[in-house]
């Protein structure tokens, strides 16, 4: 009968129940090193690090950004997608960040510079191993966000990156063309007005001209509510028309927002077609 709803706000906070009580159940294996790490003063500015037993410094870095309408979530939240990467290999860092109501997309991107730049005295540490070969994800805002952080050349130079440095992206329900989104008081807050210089910073497709080609995977829902389909479309045939054949693009039959995350609780076929494709560019 619920399933009627799909496709509607009602139906996704619905689903919210049943996803964190899925994604709360799932711990961190034994022999995985966590830390909390400051990058600036707020509270809300620091990362999880996330490191196997054995580590194979060869492989990219993860850096990859929870979701959360910009306003809820932390790091901790989302070990069940730091219990996957490292099961693989991977050191995982995983970024907090200030948030909506009381912070914007002015701030929050002067956070994820911050935290990309912090990156490079963890490694001077030997906190962190591998900087030359980076792989950015995210879910829902945070795929916003590391999208903008390889697009934009601005974020990513003043972090004392390149953007070769960056191998490979993974979005999944990503607001990445914020022009087809429905005009919330959510995303007001966030970009401001579509005419407002922010909502231009703020909106990743507005960066694609002029980048190095990169490998992405981007899924999405036909029936997500939260971040409407229209938004990956739009930026899969911007830049398929730029960069062709770099851009693999999955839509889930009658999924919601939610739906995209599950690869992190679930032995699903998002879970298998992500492994598979860090696989081949990780």
């Amino acid at each position: 009968m619920i399933n009627m709803y799909r496709g509607t706000i009602p139906f996704e906070l619905f689903q919210l129940v049943d996803y964190w009580r899925k994604t709360m159940s799932i711990g961190l294996p034994d022999g995985i090193e966590s830390e909390k790490i400051a990058y600036g003063p707020h509270p809300k500015q620091y990362m999880m690090t996330f490191k196997p037993s054995v580590v194979d410094k060869k492989k990219p870095l993860i850096v990859y950004y929870h979701g959360g309408g910009w306003i809820f979530g932390k790091p901790e939240l989302f070990r069940t997608k730091a219990s996957l990467f490292t099961s693989l290999g991977y050191q995982v860092v995983m970024p907090s960040y200030r948030k909506l109501p009381r912070y914007t997309a002015d701030e929050i991107i002067e956070d994820v510079v911050l935290c990309t730049k912090h990156l490079h005295e963890l490694k001077s540490k030997g906190k962190i191993f591998n900087l030359d070969q980076i792989i950015l994800g995210g879910v829902s805002a945070g795929a916003n966000l590391v999208s903008l952080l390889y697009f934009n050349k601005d974020m990513h130079r003043e972090a004392g990156f390149q953007q070769d440095q960056f191998k490979g992206m993974f979005l999944y329900a990503p607001p990445i063309d914020l022009t087809k989104m429905k005009r919330t008081p959510v995303l007001r807050r966030y970009a401001g007005l579509p005419s407002s210089e922010r909502f231009v910073r703020a909106n990743p497709i507005s960066f694609i001209e002029d980048s190095i080609p990169v490998p992405i995977l981007c899924v999405h829902g036909n029936k997500d509510a939260m971040v409407q389909i229209e938004s990956s479309k739009s930026f899969q045939a911007a830049y398929n028309k730029l960069y062709p054949d770099y851009l693999e693009y999955s839509e889930i039959e009658n999924g919601c927002h939610l739906d995209s995350a599950s690869w992190a609780h679930t032995d699903n076929d998002m879970r298998k077609e992500l492994v598979h494709w860090l696989v081949r560019f990780g």
